[in-house]
C-alpha cells in the first residue's frame, strides 16, 4: 500500500515472515505476489520446468530445487544461472512463483540457458516459519534463522551445481544471482572453497556482506552489485540491521527486531575490488532520467574496460528488485490465516522505491554474465 511519503508497505505472515530477513523485494509487483499460501504454482509449472526433490548429503535432509530446462537449450555445454531468493516467505510454491516472474524464464527460453531456483530451509512444524538462507549473520533475535541450526547451504548449492552438470548437461559456465538474504548467500559462496572456483560471475542485489563474514577471503568473481541508496532494511553505511513491523497505517507493532550486522555498501564494494584485483579507477555516469519517480540510476564500471566489478546505485531506490513493478498503490493480500481463528494476520514493512528509468536488474545481470564469456 502506498503511504503518504510514496513508499510501499507490504504484507507479512506473522513475525517470522518478516523478521527472518529479508522481505523479498519483488513483493511489490502487482499482482505477482499474492502470498495466498495456496500450495499451487501460479502460473502452473510448464513442460520445461522440473520440480526436483532429492536427499541432500550436505543438509542431511530432502531439499527442493526448481529447474527450468527450455527446449532451446543446446545438447551439451549448457549455461546455468542459479537464482537465490530472498528470505521471509513461508510458502514454497508462492516463493518459487515469485522468482519465476522476474523475467529470467523469458531469457532462458530465448537464450537456451538452464535455470535453477534452489530453496532454503525453514523450521519444520513451526507456526509462521519462513525460508531463509544461512548467509552467515549471527546473534540475531530470530530464533528460526538457519545459522542457528548450522545448515550447510553452501554444500547444498555445490550439490545443485553437481546435479546440473551430471544430469542436465551443464558445462563450466555457472552464474549466480541473489537478492537480499539470497544476495548475502551469494557472497558466502564467493568465500567457500567448494564453490568459489566454480562461479563465472555473480549479480547481487539489495545486500551487503554480513559483518560476521567480513574477514573471510573472497574469490576473484566478477560481480554486478545493485543497490538502492535509500534501502530501509540494509543500512547503506553498515551496522545493525533492524526490522520494524507496522500496521496498514504505518504505526509500529511491538519493538524493532535485531537482524544481525552488515558492513557498509562502500566496504562491500571495496572487498569486491580487492578480490578481483581492481584499483579504484572507474568509469561512471548517470543513466537518462526517463521518469519523475524520485530515483536516478548511477552506473560505475571498475577494472578497466572489462568492468569485472560493476556497481549500479539506484539513488533514491529501496529494497526492491530494481526495474520491475511500479510505485503506484499496491493491493494488500493476506499472507497467513491462523488455523484456529476466523481472521488473518497481516503485517507491513516499508520497502522503498523501484526505478522506472528503464533499468532492469534481470536484463542487466544477463548482459553482465554474457560479457564474461567473451
Amino acid at each position: 500500500m502506498l503511504n503518504s511519503t510514496g513508499a510501499h508497505r507490504f504484507k507479512g505472515a506473522g513475525f517470522a515472515w518478516l523478521v527472518a530477513l529479508l522481505v523479498w523485494s519483488g513483493q511489490v509487483l502487482q499482482p505477482l505476489f499474492a502470498c495466498d499460501t495456496s500450495g499451487e504454482f501460479e502460473p502452473p509449472l510448464a513442460s520445461d520446468e522440473l520440480l526436483y526433490r532429492a536427499y541432500s548429503p550436505a543438509s542431511g535432509q530432502e531439499r527442493t530445487t526448481l529447474f527450468h530446462i527450455p527446449a532451446t537449450a543446446p545438447a551439451d555445454d549448457r549455461i546455468l544461472v542459479i537464482l537465490l531468493h530472498g528470505g521471509g516467505d513461508h510458502d514454497l510454491e508462492d516463493m518459487l512463483s515469485d522468482m519465476r516472474r522476474t523475467g529470467w524464464a523469458d531469457i532462458a527460453r530465448r537464450s537456451g540457458i538452464v535455470l535453477a531456483y534452489p530453496t532454503a530451509l525453514k523450521e519444520p512444524d513451526t507456526f509462521g516459519a519462513t525460508f531463509n538462507w544461512n548467509d552467515g549473520r549471527l546473534g540475531t533475535d530470530i530464533w528460526a534463522m538457519p545459522d542457528h541450526q548450522n545448515i550447510d547451504d553452501v554444500g547444498y548449492l555445490a550439490e545443485i551445481m553437481d546435479i546440473a552438470q551430471q544430469q542436465f548437461f551443464v558445462g563450466q559456465r555457472i552464474y549466480v544471482m541473489g537478492i537480499s538474504n539470497g544476495g548475502m548467500m551469494a557472497f558466502r559462496l564467493a568465500s567457500d572453497r567448494r564453490t568459489n572456483g566454480r562461479i563465472g560471475a555473480m549479480a547481487v542485489m539489495a545486500a551487503q556482506i554480513p559483518a560476521a563474514r567480513a574477514g573471510e577471503a573472497m574469490s576473484a568473481i566478477p560481480t554486478l552489485l545493485i543497490s538502492g541508496s535509500q534501502d530501509p532494511l540494509i543500512p547503506s553505511e553498515g551496522g545493525a540491521v533492524w526490522s520494524q513491523l507496522e500496521d496498514q497505517n504505518g504505526q509500529a507493532l511491538g519493538e524493532p527486531l535485531y537482524l544481525g550486522e552488515v558492513i557498509s555498501h562502500r566496504a562491500t564494494l571495496g572487498r569486491l575490488l580487492r578480490a578481483n584485483g581492481c584499483n579504484t579507477d572507474k568509469k561512471s555516469g548517470l543513466l537518462p532520467n526517463r521518469s519523475d519517480d524520485g530515483t536516478r540510476v548511477a552506473l560505475s564500471r571498475y577494472c578497466g574496460a572489462s568492468g569485472d566489478v560493476t556497481s549500479v546505485r539506484v539513488i533514491g531506490g529501496g529494497h526492491r528488485w530494481q526495474g520491475l513493478g511500479d510505485n503506484s498503490q499496491d493491493s494488500v493480500h493476506p499472507c497467513f490465516a491462523i488455523p484456529a481463528g476466523a481472521y488473518e494476520i497481516t503485517y507491513y514493512i516499508d520497502a522503498g522505491l523501484t526505478t522506472l528509468d528503464g533499468f532492469n536488474a534481470t536484463d542487466a545481470a544477463w548482459r553482465f554474465f554474457l560479457r564474461r564469456q567473451r
